[in-house]
């Protein structure tokens, strides 16, 4: 058991290594160039995709589980602890039993985004951005465009809802969402808002382009309205007139399936 790797093992909440994976913020994180990612599956589909962690905390089951795959990649540190060790990390009965600590993947260039895209304006509860995610994975749009007032998508809770589906996205953090949004129109992307606006276009029976990029605005205010200004159009989910809008990320889904259709 576990003898095909090198443990460290974690006896106590007072080792040093444990300030690895408790304490840093998300802001720290990125700062650091890091992301946290915990939850089995998040972590294996993490492994699955390429990116190796450089420090994994994990209960001895869940290490003599995965043993080989651990293995088979090199340059892990690796630490063993008891769930009790671990749930105290975190304040509360923790039942996942695995964290790891990796590099943040790079930002993406513009020009390599996709032929479909998901822009986040002024998006920032974590379980609405997760969730787009794992929708954007399931749908094949594979590329998303961050404003700068956005959470990131590598933010843990982020990565946890998007069960690992984040890492399979092209990703780009735009420093100026509004130059950024042109150069797409310019190279023939149709940049397509949403909302409840007068004039825009009824999801059902609308067509995307090939070449389009969707926009989704904040939870509580919906789109900027220097964005407004620039998109080729806008769309709207058709609902009853006593609901006000739907929640961000079930929106999202709605249209990034419409959006997905050949």
């Amino acid at each position: 058991m576990e003898n095909l790797i090198q443990i460290k093992n974690i006896d106590s909440i007072d080792d040093p290594v444990i300030s690895k994976f408790s304490g840093m913020k998300d802001k720290l994180l990125k700062q650091q160039g890091q992301i946290i990612v915990d939850s089995p599956k998040v972590v294996l589909r993490m492994l699955g995709e390429g990116i190796l962690p450089s420090a994994l905390l994990a209960t001895h089951d869940f290490i003599s589980e995965h043993q080989d795959l651990l293995a088979s990649h090199t340059g892990i540190d690796i630490y063993a602890s008891s769930r009790l060790v671990m749930e105290c990390i975190v304040g509360h009965r923790l039942h996942h039993g695995v964290i790891a600590l990796a590099s943040r993947p790079e930002n993406c260039k513009l020009s390599d985004l996709g032929q479909r895209i998901l822009i986040l304006d002024g998006v920032n509860k974590a379980e609405n951005i997760g969730a787009m995610m794992r929708s954007c994975d399931s749908f094949g749009v594979d590329s998303v465009l961050v404003d700068e007032s956005s959470l990131s998508p590598y933010s843990r809770r982020c990565i946890r809802v998007s069960m690992g589906s984040i890492f399979r996205l092209k990703v780009r953090h735009s420093q100026n969402l509004s130059r950024d949004m042109r150069e797409l129109q310019a190279n023939g992307v149709t940049v397509i808002g949403t909302g409840n606006y007068q004039g825009a276009h009824d999801l059902h029976g609308f067509r995307f382009p090939k070449k389009s990029a969707l926009v989704i605005g904040s939870e509580g205010f919906g789109m900027g309205e220097e964005l407004r200004g620039l998109v080729d159009l806008m769309v709207k989910i058709p609902i009853r007139e006593v609901v006000d809008s739907l929640n961000a990320s079930i929106a999202a889904s709605i249209c990034l399936y419409e959006m997905a259709k050949p």
